[in-house]
Formats: structure tokens, sequence, C-alpha cells
């Protein structure tokens, strides 16, 4: 997927995402994304007590691990974008 179709499915997401709304997108626990944060595979940047990932930086991880795996991914329209 390119970075444009990436920027038109994420085009409801705000700028900067929180670990719960970035677990919601990627359909995993939240807990799997404070890790990926912690290991650096995500950058984030800490906001008082929490940590906000540019909506930038999730299309970049995503097509960097696309890239990796030679996978697609696939995401959902169904999943809740309210943030």
């Amino acid at each position: 997927m390119t970075k444009k179709e990436y920027g038109k499915k994420f085009r409801d997401l705000p700028d900067a995402l929180s670990a719960n709304e970035l677990a919601q997108v990627l359909r995993v626990n939240v807990k799997t994304v404070y890790k990926l944060i912690r290991t650096g595979e995500i950058p984030a940047v800490r906001v008082g007590r929490e940590y906000r990932v540019a909506k930038g930086t999730l299309v970049d991880y995503l097509r960097s691990n696309e890239r990796k795996a030679g996978n697609k991914y696939v995401l959902s329209d169904n999943s809740s974008r309210s943030a």
C-alpha cells in the first residue's frame, strides 16, 4: 500500500495517536503498543503521562513492516476510529 493510500485510509484519525488509539488501529492489545514504543520499533513522544505517535510514524511503521515481511496489512473498515 502506498503512503497516499494509507493517508486516505487514516484521514479520519487525529494527527497524534494515543497508545489506546494506536492499539485500536493495529487491532492489538495496548500492552503490545507499549512494548513497540519501549523497544523503539514505533517512535513516540511522551506528553505528560501518556505517549503520542504521529500518524505519519504509523504509516512509516506499517510500510516498513510490509516491505520486510512481504505482507499486505488489511485494516478493517469496521475498526473503531473514534478518539
